[in-house]
């Protein structure tokens, strides 16, 4: 009688050949599988695999995506972008092709993925939630310093806004005096005198510092923008805001105050700023209501 055969495969743990059978490695001692899977595949090493491929295959194929779609944004069609496009398309055809025979991989991957989905979405909402928070108690504890104390914050200028309002607001990174005659124009045209001037602070969520202020940019741009209304005519209310994405923190200010018209100025500068303001921008248009205007001066 032929002996019966023995199949071996490597212990993910030491790489050393042993049965596939066993369940614990009698070299190392460890599992052969994760005991999270173990379960569902009864500890098979076959199905562990298909796993493995589903999950490889998916990965690879969404950050190829990804990265294709950055590409196409920011205007790039060199050979790098068709030869990324190339290489999605071919590890989108491996997946699927992978999905259709290996059905149960599929399933159990699909559920695996779904789950982790909706737990991501609804930690990304808390987290959200939570930095908005921390940004509007940074704002609050930086209006009682020294160096806030020409500039208003969002809270305060909403209080204000009853006595001093406008239905123009103005967002600025450096003094652009043609924006700025733009906006005198427009507010004076409406037979009005006030206009809002804000600056945005930009600083990752994860990474504020105690005791945060006014940069001094800001403190030079919102003082000179002001000085230069006045000029022509127009009193400038300065706003100052710190947030991680200043397209949103424009656009809450332009709902929370009421403005009928946003000005921003377009980027003369180098590439690199320029697709950083053109995303500021996306995030700006998208995030404004319908009734909000937003106006871009080259």
């Amino acid at each position: 009688t032929s002996a019966p055969d023995l199949k071996k495969v490597r212990c993910p743990t030491c790489r050393e050949l042993v049965l596939e059978s066993v369940e614990i490695c009698t070299e190392c001692d460890e599992p052969m599988v994760p005991a999270s899977v173990a379960p569902s595949t009864r500890g098979s090493i076959a199905a562990l695999g298909d796993l493995y491929a589903f999950g490889l295959l998916g990965t690879l194929t969404l950050s190829s995506v990804s990265i294709d779609k950055l590409r196409w944004r920011d205007g790039d069609r060199s050979f790098n972008f068709w030869w990324g496009v190339f290489t999605s398309v071919a590890l989108a055809v491996a997946w699927i092709i992978n999905i259709f025979h290996k059905p149960y991989a599929l399933l159990f991957g699909g559920i695996i993925a779904g789950i982790m989905v909706v737990t991501g979405l609804k930690h990304r909402d808390q987290i959200e939630e939570k930095v908005d928070e921390e940004f509007e108690r940074v704002e609050a504890a930086a209006a009682d310093t020294p160096e806030a104390a020409s500039i208003l914050t969002l809270e305060e200028a909403i209080d204000a806004k009853a006595i001093e309002g406008s239905s123009v607001l103005i967002s600025l990174r450096y003094v652009n005096a043609k924006l700025l005659d733009e906006c005198a124009w427009h507010v004076r045209g409406e037979e009005k005198q006030n206009a809002y001037v804000i600056y945005v602070d930009e600083a990752p969520s994860l990474f504020l510092p105690p005791g945060t202020k006014p940069s001094e940019n800001a403190r030079r741009v919102l003082a000179d923008a002001c000085a230069a209304l006045t000029e022509r005519g127009v009193t400038g209310i300065p706003i100052w805001r710190i947030a991680e994405d200043a397209g949103h923190a424009i656009a809450e200010a332009a709902v929370e105050l009421g403005v009928k018209t946003v000005y921003v100025g377009a980027s003369k500068r180098t590439f690199f700023w320029r697709m950083l303001k053109g995303r500021i921008l996306k995030k700006l248009a998208d995030s404004l209501p319908e009734s909000c205007t937003l106006v871009v001066v080259g």
